[in-house]
C-alpha cells in the first residue's frame, strides 16, 4: 500500500512511486471539470485508440468491417472492435449512465495523447503504458495491469545486458513508450520503428536488427513463443503498468478510478483478462 492505496501483486516501488507522484501532480491542479458534464450530457463517453490485430486489448473485428463494409477508421461501435480496453471501457461508460463510442486513429500509439488533448476525444485506453514522458501531458488512472518490456534476440545472440545494446540497431513499435525506455536506457542505439510485434520478431529472425523489445512476461532465457523458435527474451528492460489516460485535470478521473478498482475487486477483471486470453498474474522473479 502506497499514499492509502493498494497495488496489484508484482507491481514495482518504481512503478508505483510514479503513479503516486502523478496523483500529486494532480492534487494540485483545477478539475476540468466540463469533462464529466459533457460525457453525460451528450450521451456518449468517446474513448481514442489504436487497434492492432491480434491484440489482448484492442483490435478490430474483421468480419463486422468486412459485414458491414466499413474502413478501420470508421469503426465506432464497440462489438466493431475487441479486446480487454473494449471491455472495460464499455463498463465505465455503463456506469457513468451513457453509450461507448470508439474513434480508432491510424497513427501509431504516439498519436493517441495529442489527439485526446485537442478534445477528439474523452480518454485514450489502449494498453497505454504509464511513462514520465507521457505524465507531463495527460493523467492516468490508477494501473489496472503490470508486464515487462523484454529485448528479444536470435537464440545464438550474445546480448544479455543494456550494455550489449551499444553500436546495435533495434525494433520498437512506433510511438510507443518502448522507444522511450531504450532512448532513455540505452542511448546512442539506432531504432527501426516497427507497427507491431510481429513486424518487430521478423525484423530480427530476417536479421534486419539485432534485436526488438516487445511487452511481455516471458521469463529471460525463455523462447518467445511456439511460432518463433529460433527467439529467447535476452533480458527484462523495465517493468511497465498500462493505465487508462484523460487530459491533464480532467474529472473523469475520480470515478475512472473508483470503477477500476471496483471491477478488479469484484473479479470481473481477471475474468476480463482470461476471456481475452491475457495472463495478468504472475509472478516477478
Amino acid at each position: 500500500m502506497i499514499g492509502g492505496r493498494v497495488y496489484p501483486r508484482g507491481w514495482s516501488r518504481s512503478l508505483a512511486g510514479l503513479t503516486l507522484a502523478a496523483a500529486l501532480v494532480l492534487s494540485a491542479l483545477p478539475a476540468a471539470a466540463g469533462d464529466l458534464a459533457d460525457v453525460q450530457a451528450r450521451g456518449k463517453l468517446v474513448m481514442l485508440a489504436y487497434p492492432v490485430q491480434e491484440n489482448h486489448f484492442v483490435s478490430a473485428n474483421l468480419d463486422a468491417m468486412r459485414e458491414e463494409g466499413l474502413k478501420l477508421g470508421e469503426l465506432r461501435r464497440p462489438e466493431e472492435l475487441a479486446g480487454i480496453d473494449v471491455e472495460l471501457m464499455s463498463g465505465f461508460a455503463k456506469s457513468l449512465g451513457v453509450a461507448l463510442e470508439i474513434h480508432p486513429l491510424p497513427g501509431g500509439w504516439g498519436a493517441l495523447i495529442p489527439a485526446l488533448n485537442r478534445g477528439e476525444g474523452d480518454l485514450v485506453a489502449d494498453e497505454l503504458t504509464i511513462t514520465e514522458k507521457r505524465l507531463e501531458t495527460a493523467d492516468f488512472s490508477l494501473p489496472y495491469v503490470s508486464n515487462w518490456v523484454v529485448v528479444v534476440v536470435r537464440q545464438e545472440s550474445a546480448i544479455t545486458s543494456t550494455v550489449d545494446l551499444v553500436r546495435k540497431t533495434g525494433a520498437a513499435l512506433k510511438g510507443s513508450s518502448q522507444v522511450e525506455f531504450l532512448q532513455r536506457m540505452a542511448p546512442g542505439v539506432t531504432i527501426l520503428p516497427s507497427g507491431f510485434d510481429l513486424e518487430s520478431l521478423g525484423a530480427v529472425e530476417t536479421g534486419r536488427v539485432d534485436f526488438a523489445l516487445m511487452d511481455s512476461s516471458v521469463t529471460p532465457g525463455a523462447t518467445v513463443d511456439l511460432e518463433h523458435p529460433t527467439l529467447k527474451v535476452a533480458f527484462r528492460l523495465r517493468e511497465i503498468g498500462d493505465g487508462v489516460a484523460v487530459r491533464k485535470g480532467s474529472d473523469l478521473l475520480a470515478p475512472l478510478n473508483a470503477y477500476l478498482a471496483r471491477v478488479r475487486e469484484s473479479g470481473e477483471l481477471k475474468k476480463i483478462f482470461e476471456r481475452n486470453g491475457f495472463q495478468a498474474e504472475r509472478k516477478s522473479p
